[in-house]
Parts: C-alpha cells; sequence; structure tokens
C-alpha cells in the first residue's frame, strides 16, 4: 500500500536576519508526489529538533504539528474508505479547503483563444487544434461529461476517450478514424493537461499512465514525379495570372522543401547570395520547428526568386511570394493540375513530398536531405528513401560498373 509521509523543517530560504529564526514548513508527500505549506510559527535552529520534528521549547507548536499530522492522516482514510481516488492533490484540496475546479471545456476554450492570438503559432496549427478540439467536445457531450473538471481527469477517462473515438467515422471519407488520426486527438488532449501542470492546476499528467497504440500503418507519401512537375512548371495556365502565382508558390517549395508557413512567411531579405559558388541560398528559421535551414535555391526556384524580389507586392509586404491562405491555395491548385494535365489531388504539402524524393531519387545523402527539410529525427526523412528505389539502384549500377571492371582486370577493390 502507498505510503502518506509528512515532514516538518526549518525552511532556510525563510531565514530573518534580523531575527535569526526560520518559518516552520511541511511537505506531504504521497506516491511520489509532493506539496507544501507553511505553518505560522518561526523557531530557531536551537529550538528545533530535527531528528524528531518537534519543537525543544513550545508545547504549542508540537500541539499543532501533532493536529496537522492527524488531519492528513484522517483525510487520507477518508478518501480510501469512500473509494475516491487517492493523490497528493485530492489530500490537498481538501486540507486546504478545496483547489479551483476548472472545467476542461472551459480550459480547452481558454487555450484555444490563446493559441488564434500567439505569434508563436501559424494558421494551420490554430485549425489543426480546432478540429481535434470538436473531438473531445462531441466526446464529453456524447458522454454527458460537459461539466468535468481537469482534476478529475484519470486513466479511466482516458482509456474511455480512446475506445470512443476508435468507434468513430469521419463526415468526409465515411471511414473510421485511424489510429495515427486517434492518436494525434489524444496528443492535443495531453498538451492541453500539460498545459495544466505548468498552470498548478494538477499535479501531474494523467497521460504519464496511458499507453497510446501504435500506427501500424505504412505511412504514404503522395509527390509528384519530375515529369508531372515538369508539365506544372512549364504550363501556360491559360494566361490566369492568379493560377500562374499559386503554380510558382507551389514550384518555389518543392524546389526548397518549404512548409506553406515557411514559404509564405518568406522574406526577400532572407535570400542570400553566394558569390563564391554563384548561386542563391534560403536562411531561416522556421516556423514550425523554430530550426535555422540554410537551402540552397534550385534553377527554377532561382527564377521564381528573381521573378517576384521586385514586385510591388515584396516591396509593400517585404515577403517574397504572393500570399494567400493554405485553404485557396489547396483549390486553386486544383485547377492548376487540371490545366497542366496532371491527374492527381494536388495540395501544397505535396510540393514538400516531391522535393524530398527527388532529393533521395537524385543520390543526395539522407542526411543532407533531413537538413533541407528540417527534420529533427532521420526516421522522418527515411520516409521518403522507402518510397524510391533510385537511390538502392543507382548505388548498384556504381557497384556493378566496379565489379565489371575487377573482372576486365582493370582495378581492385
Amino acid at each position: 500500500m502507498k505510503q502518506l509521509t509528512i515532514r516538518f523543517y526549518l525552511h532556510t530560504a525563510t531565514f530573518s536576519k534580523k531575527r535569526k529564526d526560520y518559518r516552520l514548513y511541511f511537505r506531504v508527500t504521497y506516491d511520489r508526489k509532493s506539496w507544501e505549506s507553511s505553518t505560522d510559527h518561526k523557531l530557531k535552529k536551537s529550538e528545533w529538533d530535527k531528528n524528531n520534528q518537534v519543537c525543544k521549547s513550545n508545547d504549542l507548536v508540537n500541539q499543532e504539528i501533532a493536529w496537522i499530522k492527524n488531519r492528513l492522516y484522517e483525510i487520507k482514510l477518508q478518501l480510501q474508505y469512500s473509494q475516491k481516488p487517492i493523490s497528493a492533490l485530492s489530500i490537498k484540496d481538501i486540507f486546504t479547503g478545496g483547489s479551483e475546479q476548472v472545467s476542461l471545456l472551459l480550459f480547452l476554450e481558454k487555450h484555444l483563444e490563446a493559441l488564434k492570438i500567439s505569434p508563436d503559432h501559424t494558421e494551420g496549427t490554430v485549425r489543426n487544434w480546432g478540429v481535434k478540439a470538436a473531438k473531445i467536445r462531441s466526446f464529453l457531450a456524447e458522454k454527458k461529461l460537459r461539466n468535468i473538471t481537469v482534476n478529475e481527469i484519470d486513466l479511466k477517462f482516458l482509456q474511455k476517450f480512446d475506445e470512443w473515438l476508435s468507434t468513430q467515422v469521419g463526415e468526409k471519407s465515411k471511414k473510421s478514424f485511424e489510429r495515427g488520426y486517434i492518436n494525434d486527438v489524444h496528443k492535443k488532449l495531453r498538451a492541453l493537461l500539460y498545459k495544466a501542470v505548468e498552470d498548478e492546476i494538477i499535479l501531474n499528467n494523467p497521460y504519464q499512465k496511458f499507453k497510446m497504440k501504435s500506427d501500424n500503418r505504412e505511412q504514404k507519401i503522395r509527390y509528384l514525379t519530375s515529369e508531372e512537375l515538369e508539365k506544372i512548371y512549364f504550363s501556360e495556365l491559360d494566361g490566369n495570372l492568379k493560377l500562374q502565382k499559386v503554380r510558382d508558390i507551389f514550384v518555389f517549395s518543392a524546389m526548397t522543401g518549404l512548409r506553406y508557413s515557411d514559404v509564405s512567411s518568406l522574406k526577400v531579405s532572407q535570400v542570400k547570395y553566394d558569390e563564391e559558388n554563384n548561386m542563391y541560398y534560403i536562411e531561416k528559421e522556421q516556423v514550425k520547428t523554430k530550426s535555422q535551414v540554410i537551402i540552397p535555391l534550385l534553377k527554377w526556384g532561382e527564377e521564381i526568386y528573381k521573378k517576384y524580389k521586385d514586385s510591388d507586392s515584396a516591396e509593400i509586404t517585404g515577403r517574397l511570394l504572393p500570399i494567400y491562405s493554405n485553404e485557396k491555395v489547396n483549390d486553386y491548385l486544383k485547377l492548376v493540375a487540371l490545366h497542366a494535365g496532371v491527374d492527381k489531388h494536388l495540395t501544397h504539402h505535396m510540393a514538400r513530398h516531391t522535393c524530398g524524393t527527388m532529393l533521395i531519387s537524385n543520390g543526395v545523402p539522407i542526411e543532407q536531405v533531413a537538413e533541407i527539410l528540417g527534420h529533427k529525427k532521420l526516421t522522418t526523412t527515411r520516409i521518403y528513401a522507402k518510397i524510391t528505389k533510385h537511390s538502392l539502384t543507382s548505388t548498384a549500377k556504381k557497384m556493378n560498373n566496379i565489379l565489371d571492371k575487377i573482372e576486365r582486370g582493370k582495378r581492385t577493390f
């Protein structure tokens, strides 16, 4: 059985140079979680018996120490016999007369509002949170848990939430939620509860005891072949200037691997010129990861840079490319694909995938591809390597050439 421990001590940070005394504190620990509180008493070191945790000279202090101990043990027994969860926080709540009971729904809404006005979060991040928050609201409504507080979220709640998510069907797809999506919803709630820990609403995050199920599906990457990208880049698009601008945004991303948030915020000043190597490159901090990247501009990317760097829009906003919302870009890209004769459902994020597959297909080392795409883990970049055998076959051809030369006696390893 888990033990409740109570320790009284003189808090060194409260030392008074004038009176030469310390305030008496006590620390309560249960299941490796602790909280501490002060008493009204101030004692000198000579008045305190550290080993026995009693005052040598004042029985009133000792009576209060005994009362605090008895009260805390009584609370533990009260929770135990009423079959309520026992934790350091629940003991503290009762001892102090109850803590702030924050509604989960209200806490969620406040968090969403904070995201909207935060300069550190993109429109896409806010939208993603909104979609996942809708699932949390639906669960609370269906299970009649609208009034549940953050303090009441426990392992059983998370397990029921997981079971509920696995029974849900997407509005558009009409298919059951995939495990990857379910885990994404969990990650949002987990982040919210970590915020509650930071705000000292709860002592620990119940997700520490909840293990998300593995997503064993092989991740699918949607990208364009070099031939399809060429069709799009050289398409006249019936002279439609808006479609041409969206096309240029897409191709520029395919040349650089930039996410929508990065390409839409790219400033003209972040494109530099390397005189020694006679080429342009981008140097900027990525919006999502906050990591600094240096990306050399390939030929088509350089052509697009030169096309827009002196435009009226660039002079006014300081940003290189025209500004559209991600939704608008994706809507227009459907028309771009149609005009260019590319039979694929085009989205802006496909440009990033196209960049990754193109680089690996042309023998760029995976570590350099990870650097360009701003991946923190190589496992993320390896997804691109799985979908193209070009780099492997290219290596195999080189080895075959070496073996042929060995057979002809022209060289050795």
